[in-house]
Order: structure tokens, then C-alpha cells, then sequence
């Protein structure tokens, strides 16, 4: 499923009964950066505070959550021409009996390679390899220039259990937008 970011006037929106029926519980597009963190956390908290879903589940997906804006803050080019052009997303949704969460930002081109390798062999794994790449990673890189050990899509591929998906859109010479997917069971 593909979804086409939209344009926004208020950048913390949300979903109104129409938009849950067909399936979005949360969408922001706009800037993410410290100013607008928190809130964008509080609402999102309480849009899935609003699912009848186990708590279990509704906790993981707020840590994905959590996970995809440190990586949009960590990662990301926020703060260029380009990036007011084709703004940051989070989406919250539901797919069949599961949810889903989608994140989007404006990335240098010059990371794309290791971002690809990186998310290739995190997808390749299953649990087991997860875990022990997880465990490697901290052993071999307690932390980055960024402030983490890199740690960020192996646990979110840990806490859904499911490969991350992701599209990469070419911008400019230097800019690529990323979007990525993170798929969640409804039942545990």
C-alpha cells in the first residue's frame, strides 16, 4: 500500500471519523524537530489510546513511533531548501487486522548506500539474528557521531516482527525523501 503524503494547513491534525473508517488514525506533515516533538507524541499517544487493540501492541507501536522520529531527527536533512519543499510525514493507520506506521523524510543522497546495506541485512534476519545483531552492534558501536549505537531500525524490525519496507524517491543531486513502512499484527 502505497500512501501519498497530504498537504496539511494545520500540521497537528487529526483523523476525523471518515478518515478512521477508512483506515488513518494519525497523520503529520510538517517540520519535526524539538519545538514540535512532544506534541506530536501526546497526540499520537492519544490517537492510539483510542484502539481497541491489546496494550501490548499499542505500546510497541509507540515505540516504533518513538524509533522513526529519532530517526527523522537524527537522520534527516531537516533543515535545507529541499526539506521545506517535501516536508517530514508520520502516519498511523490500519491495514486488515493490522496497523501500520509510515515515516517520510528528505535524506542526503550520500547516505543512501549505507542505508540500503543496512536495511537489506536487517531484513534478511529473523528473530534470532535480530537479536544477536542487536547485541553486536552495541559491543562494536556503543555510540554514534549522532548520539545512538544504530540500534534504531533493528529494534523496530524486533518490536513488529515484520520486514521495513521502504521507498526511496530521488529529489535532487543530493536529496533523496524516504519512506518507510512498519507493518504490526492486530492480535498478539
Amino acid at each position: 500500500m502505497v500512501i501519498n503524503p497530504i498537504t496539511l494547513l494545520n500540521p497537528l491534525f487529526t483523523l476525523g471519523k471518515n478518515e478512521r473508517e477508512e483506515g488513518l488514525l494519525f497523520l503529520y506533515k510538517d517540520k519535526i524537530n524539538s519545538s514540535t516533538l512532544d506534541r506530536i507524541l501526546a497526540i499520537a499517544e492519544y490517537q492510539l489510546s483510542t484502539i481497541t487493540e491489546e496494550k501490548s501492541i499499542k505500546k510497541k507501536m509507540f515505540n516504533v513511533l518513538v524509533e522513526a522520529v529519532q530517526n527523522i531527527l537524527k537522520h534527516g536533512d531537516n533543515e535545507t531548501r529541499v526539506s521545506e519543499m517535501y516536508k517530514s510525514m508520520l502516519v498511523i493507520g490500519r491495514e486488515g487486522l493490522g496497523f501500520f506506521i509510515i515515516s517520510g523524510n528528505v535524506v542526503k543522497r550520500a547516505k543512501l548506500e549505507n542505508l540500503q546495506k543496512r536495511l537489506g541485512i536487517i531484513n534478511e534476519l529473523d528473530n534470532i539474528g535480530l537479536k544477536k545483531l542487536y547485541n553486536q552492534s552495541i559491543q562494536d558501536n556503543p555510540f554514534s557521531d549522532k548520539g545512538g549505537a544504530g540500534l534504531g531500525l533493528i529494534d523496530i524490525a524486533r518490536k513488529t516482527g515484520n520486514k521495513i519496507e521502504y521507498a526511496i524517491h530521488d529529489l535532487d543531486n543530493e536529496h533523496i525523501y524516504l519512506t518507510m513502512k512498519s507493518s504490526f499484527s492486530g492480535k498478539e
